[in-house]
Formats: structure tokens, sequence, C-alpha cells
């Protein structure tokens, strides 16, 4: 299964196929260098889903997310976690 990637470059999107997964290649058009990531693998737990942000790693994410990982923290009175994140609400930190 392919996975698609964007050139920061010149924007252009593509599908890479399996065989690329954890290397950098050169985009088709405008030849600039893209890396091309690993796919991450479903979680094992159901009720846990992992949210993808392009362009960084889980120290630039951290202070970002903190305060919104608080505020749903705060917001969460019930007997049980019910936490939940959005892609957007994720996104719109960075």
């Amino acid at each position: 299964m392919s996975t698609k990637v964007t050139c920061r470059q010149c924007q252009s999107s593509f599908a890479a196929p399996p065989h690329l997964y954890g290397k950098t290649v050169a985009c088709p058009k405008c030849r600039a260098p893209i890396a091309i990531p690993q796919p991450v693998a479903p979680a094992p737990n159901p009720q846990l889903h992992f949210h993808e942000v392009r362009r960084a790693d889980h120290f630039s994410i951290l202070a970002p997310v903190t305060p919104l990982m608080a505020d749903k923290i705060r917001q969460d009175t019930g007997p049980s976690c019910n936490i939940q994140f959005t892609d957007e609400e994720i996104g719109s930190r960075f």
C-alpha cells in the first residue's frame, strides 16, 4: 500500500510505494529531497489513536499540545476517562 507524500519545496504530492518507506528520494517535479516516512502501525488498543503531525517530532509536539491536554483533563469530570483529540485540534497548534 502506498503512502501520500508532499514536497515541502514545490507542494506537489505523489504516492510513494512501500519499497521507498524510510528512504529519502528526489521529488519527481522539482528534484528536492523528500523523506518518505515509515507508516504508523495501528495501535493494539482500539481505544488508542495516534495523530500524525508532519514536520514535527515528539519533542516539538509536546509544548504546543500540553495546554490542550490540560484543558481536556480539566473538562473530563466523569467516572472514567473520556478524553479524545481530533486531527483538527492537534493540527491547529502548529
